[in-house]
């Protein structure tokens, strides 16, 4: 959800953890359509402000600057 729209901006599909921090370093977030990815998103851990049981706020995407959100996410899908 984003902090200031409150706009969903999809479900999170997967995360990443910083084994050698043990933290949550991204979140991979899209929107979708039966089985279908409409819209993708990277959140590096700088950009999600909150988390809860339910939601995750982040940033809004008009807030990031250019550089800050992935271009092309399923990059990181690649094996």
């Amino acid at each position: 959800i984003g902090e200031r729209s409150k706009k969903t901006l999809g479900k999170v599909i997967d995360y990443e953890i910083d084994a050698e921090h043990m933290a949550l370093s991204r979140i991979f977030v899209a929107k979708m359509v039966l089985f279908f990815r409409l819209q993708e998103y990277i959140f590096p851990r700088k950009n999600i402000v909150k988390i809860t049981k339910n939601t995750v706020i982040v940033k809004e995407l008009k807030e990031l600057k250019e550089g800050e959100r992935a271009a092309a996410p399923s990059s990181a899908y690649a094996a």
